[in-house]
């Protein structure tokens, strides 16, 4: 079967084992201070529904609703933008995602790490009517809850993988199957808490990314 219509990646980049660059968030290059404020935000306090410590996106300032200024909408589209994901985030309403992974070169072990995409299976819920008419309805979860739950999920099981060139892999499975494989560069993990907490409520980020556990220790630390 074909994946989803419209997606797909072709490239001339070298492709990368990704086996050899899996570690956790914690062996991951970010400074101790990033892995701590990364840990509290995408997996003790995610915005997913999956902690019960969790947070809205209310907390943040943004509104839990339809808004295109300061909903879910508008949240969605500066998290793509900034990210780089426009036309280049595949969200699936089914049971398996595996044929749109392989057409994202997301599906093996040796893929394109320089240009970010992402497929995810997103929860969603059907109606039948008297005709057995099936469709869409109610009750599943929208895109940008549907991204903070895979994410959480690859934080949370260790399934990250930390490339050299900055790029990280996130990839979420139920028991064999995969769910969700997200490349994206390693500070759009730091790029969306500053759009979610876009107050500094209960986030600051100062120079983020520019430094490195090794230089941490040779300072003493932060």
């Amino acid at each position: 079967m074909a994946g989803m219509n419209g997606f797909s990646h072709h490239c001339s980049e070298t492709k990368v084992s990704k086996t050899a660059y899996k570690k956790s968030l914690t062996d991951s290059p970010f400074s101790y201070a990033q892995i701590d404020m990364l840990w509290d935000f995408y997996v003790t306090h995610t915005i997913s529904g999956g902690s019960g410590l969790g947070r809205s996106v209310s907390d943040y300032g943004w509104k839990k609703d339809d808004n295109k200024k300061d909903g879910y909408p508008a949240l969605e589209k500066e998290l793509i933008a900034k990210a780089g994901l426009s036309n280049n985030i595949c969200f699936i309403r089914s049971t398996t995602c595996k044929d749109t992974l392989s057409a994202m070169d997301l599906s093996n072990d040796e893929i394109c790490i320089e240009h970010p995409r992402a497929v995810l299976l997103q929860k969603y819920s059907t109606t039948v009517d008297e005709n057995e008419k099936i469709s869409f309805s109610g009750g599943g979860e929208n895109h940008v809850n549907c991204l903070f739950r895979h994410i959480r999920n690859s934080f949370a099981h260790g399934n990250t993988y930390f490339f050299e060139n900055g790029t990280v892999l996130l990839e979420d499975k139920e028991n064999s199957k995969i769910t969700a494989e997200i490349l994206i560069r390693q500070k759009t993990l730091l790029d969306w808490i500053k759009i979610i907490d876009k107050d500094e409520e209960y986030y600051v980020l100062l120079d983020a990314c520019t430094k490195c556990k090794a230089t941490e220790q040779q300072k003493g630390g932060i």
